[in-house]
């Protein structure tokens, strides 16, 4: 749920506590396969601590795919989900996410698909969002690629204006996401000063990936 990145805002930092799910989750083949696929915090980078987010290993009524008010198909066919966020031993509050999803067979080509025509037909203008308490929302979309990525990665970044009331928000969300098999795995982050940062994490994403047996 790239939504769910919004927590590297100081406004919304405080709802992304850390939660210990991993001792109740029944840990089936699929949930094996994403707690290895997704990012470490080596691999984010030095001083980058792991947090579980809320909800972060559920399915059922939780989102992965969320842009442009589209309707996702896909989300039907997952059958495990990780999503991770981090945080700075300095204090600072999640500044980077990692969502990993076991789909059905089928179902991470699917969802490929199904972004790159939400992003190609996305409304020019203003729509209602879909997600609870957001408001209308206009998009426009830059590309992210880097070398190393998984090939057909599909990255972007989503400039985003969000109408709320009488208030007009403006921010920046960085999207990278690759598949390898059954698995997808989505680097989030918001504000472009990120970016490289994202490349860099996209990229050992994808090393992860690579190690999958098909």
């Amino acid at each position: 749920m790239r939504t769910l990145a919004a927590c590297a805002s100081l406004a919304l930092a405080g709802a992304c506590a850390s939660v210990a799910l991993a001792a109740a989750v029944k840990q089936t083949p699929a949930q094996k396969v994403v707690d290895r696929v997704v990012l470490r915090a080596a691999q984010v980078g030095p001083g980058s601590i792991t947090r579980e987010i809320p909800h972060g290993r559920e399915v059922d009524g939780v989102a992965t795919l969320d842009l442009c008010s589209r309707a996702f198909h896909s989300e039907k066919m997952r059958v495990a989900r990780l999503q991770l966020s981090w945080i700075r031993n300095t204090g600072g509050g999640p500044f980077l996410s990692n969502e990993v999803v076991a789909y059905k067979p089928g179902g991470a080509a699917q969802a490929m698909r199904e972004l790159r025509a939400a992003v190609k037909a996305c409304p020019k203008g203003f729509v209602k969002s879909t997600i609870p308490g957001a408001g209308m929302i206009k998009n426009r979309f830059d590309s992210i690629e880097g070398k190393g990525f998984v090939e057909n990665s599909f990255g972007v970044i989503d400039h985003i204006t969000e109408k709320l009331g009488k208030k007009t928000l403006r921010f920046d969300s960085l999207l990278v996401y690759q598949v390898r098999g059954n698995v997808l795995s989505a680097v989030y982050a918001f504000g472009v000063v990120q970016l490289p940062l994202v490349v860099h994490t996209a990229a050992q994403s994808a090393t992860n990936l690579k190690k999958l047996k098909l």
